[in-house]
């Protein structure tokens, strides 16, 4: 008996995709503070929450952003999944950042589910 592949609505893959875009987008900016340190040979300027630059840190500041009750949560399912590609993803961040700056909007679908959570 051959097994009936489930079909998934677009309406999923999109939510899917927007979430996947939204956890990448936050483990870059887990991932920035670190990537200027090496860039500029010292210490970046940190939030003013931020005591020190540690993923627990970081991960921490980053909380209030996605309505998670743990850090854990965002080291577990947000960082390492996002680890493998973490240079793409701070590029990405980067590069929506400088088109913002200058009055470029990204559209984004991702924006309804961060007013959500």
């Amino acid at each position: 008996m051959m097994r009936e592949k489930k079909s998934t609505s677009l309406k999923s893959l999109v939510l899917i995709s927007d979430l996947r875009l939204r956890d990448r987008m936050v483990a870059a900016k887990i991932a920035m503070p670190f990537l200027q340190e090496v860039e500029l040979r010292h210490l970046p300027e940190l939030p003013k929450c931020v005591k020190k630059l540690s993923l627990n840190e970081m991960c921490a500041y980053v909380l209030k952003d996605l309505g998670i009750s743990s850090d854990e949560n965002i080291e577990t399912r947000i960082w390492w999944v996002s680890l493998p590609i973490i240079h793409l993803a701070t590029a990405t961040a980067v590069a929506i950042d400088q088109l913002e700056k200058h009055g470029i909007q990204i559209p984004r679908m991702v924006t309804s589910l961060q007013a959500q959570t």
